[in-house]
């Protein structure tokens, strides 16, 4: 999943949408339940360096569920909270869940600190079964008051 770019002027629904077509591709040969809940409705105005930090996150939280839950079933959903300004990411999976003692190495390191690059928490949280990574980032309708939007 690392190498899943966005460049030029691509928005986070762009990301998203090409981060499903990678995914579902390069595991087209497992039986996962994937389910993709986009719905960016207002899409929210967020710079390149944001896009690409909140995929990097997802991609990262992609990529514990199949490399360490034994998961059958991803969730991946994204909304806008246009009445609290928030943008809520989330990746859940059905998998193992996780430890009892939780082991920050480079993956939720990195991600910890690229949502607090772009303002954003970060939470995990334990699943019956499985492990929902939480992303939540404040979101503006105008451009000039977003730190997140380009200037």
């Amino acid at each position: 999943f690392t190498d899943t770019l966005i460049t030029g002027e691509s928005n986070l629904a762009d990301g998203l949408y090409d981060l499903r077509y990678r995914t579902t591709q390069r595991t087209a040969h497992l039986s996962l339940d994937w389910q993709w809940l986009i719905n960016l409705d207002p899409l929210p105005k967020l710079d390149q360096r944001s896009v690409l930090y909140i995929l990097r996150i997802i991609q990262e939280a992609l990529n514990n569920a199949l490399k360490h839950s034994r998961a059958t079933r991803i969730i991946i959903a994204a909304s806008i909270h246009a009445e609290r300004n928030v943008l809520e990411l989330s990746v859940t999976d059905n998998g193992s869940g996780l430890p009892e003692h939780i082991r920050y190495g480079r993956g939720l390191r990195g991600m910890q600190h690229r949502a607090r690059e772009i303002g954003a928490e970060l939470t995990l949280l334990r699943e019956e079964p499985g492990t929902t990574v939480r992303f939540i980032m404040g979101i503006c309708d105008d451009t000039d008051n977003n730190p997140a939007a380009t200037p």
